[in-house]
């Protein structure tokens, strides 16, 4: 049996046609050579290259996916979320919803696969989420306070799945 074609939808920030699966980098990997202590606090040799690890880890996938630190940095206002939290669940519900009402596709949200937030005065979430048609997509959305919802994002994943970071 034939596989069935995907519907072919105007996706908000599009993946390009030439882009190869890689996943795109903006500049070189943040190391010693090029970090400047003066923006972070550390404690250790070990929190720094924490640090350094996690910062490298969000410019690589363009903010979606990072391992949750082993203790809590305070300098920074990307957080690795919860695929269980309610509140992350919504978002993605509300991803679908607004990306649906835009342009007139027909998705429904199945699971909710990596989350990372950012607090800028309502929630910045960065999705990896999986619709009923069993592709693979990454939101960003952003949801004020008060409710009020503004999709930046909605496109077929291209940091999923995560490369290994053994």
């Amino acid at each position: 049996m034939a596989e069935e074609e995907a519907p072919c939808y105007d996706f908000i920030d599009p993946v390009g046609y030439d882009w190869d699966c890689t996943p795109s980098r903006k500049g070189p990997p943040i190391s010693n050579d090029n970090f400047d202590p003066k923006i972070l606090r550390y404690d250790s040799d070990e929190d720094e290259e924490a640090i350094l690890h996690y910062i490298n880890q969000l410019e690589l996938s363009d903010g979606f996916h990072a391992d949750k630190p082993k203790k809590r940095f305070y300098w920074t206002s990307f957080v690795v979320d919860k695929v269980t939290s309610q509140d992350c669940i919504d978002a993605a519900y509300a991803a679908v919803e607004e990306f649906n009402n835009l342009k007139g596709a027909d998705l429904k949200f199945l699971k909710l696969l990596s989350v990372t937030s950012r607090i800028t005065g309502g929630i910045f979430y960065f999705l990896t989420l999986q619709c009923t048609d069993e592709r693979f997509y990454e939101a960003k959305i952003f949801i004020t306070l008060e409710g009020a919802r503004d999709l930046f994002m909605f496109r077929p994943a291209k940091h999923y799945p995560r490369p290994s970071t053994n």
